[in-house]
């Protein structure tokens, strides 16, 4: 077993310039980091919503326009953990820009899930 210690709502978008426009202006979230041009995070009491455009830029959304990532401290033991136990990993561990380290997977119903490391 893991032991994620948070998570969030990843939205996939397909302008990300327009996504967080929509959330900081119209809904009061706060910007609090953006990797251009493949991420941006914004948080509201609390809760984060990471936004990430689709396409040739990210994963294709399943269930459409969500997926949900969990943060974990050591990526590499939460992949091996979870390997163990059957979990695919296709495109391995990824660096996203130096600020976090990403691994993209699927639950049994083909739910888009990602680990998720801050560098920082």
């Amino acid at each position: 077993m893991i032991e994620p210690d948070g998570a969030n709502v990843t939205l996939m978008v397909e302008d990300l310039d327009r996504a967080v426009g929509f959330y900081t202006r119209l809904l009061g979230f706060s910007l609090l980091y953006r990797a251009d041009p493949h991420f941006a995070m914004v948080e509201r009491k609390g809760f984060q919503v990471g936004l990430h455009p689709w396409g040739a830029a990210g994963p294709e959304p399943r269930p459409r326009g969500v997926s949900i990532g969990l943060s974990v401290k050591d990526i590499e033991d939460a992949v091996e953990t979870l390997e163990s136990e059957g979990v695919s990993f296709p495109g391995g561990i990824v660096d996203d820009d130096g600020a976090i380290l990403r691994a993209d997977f699927r639950d049994p119903d083909g739910i888009g899930l990602y680990l998720v490391q801050q560098r920082r």
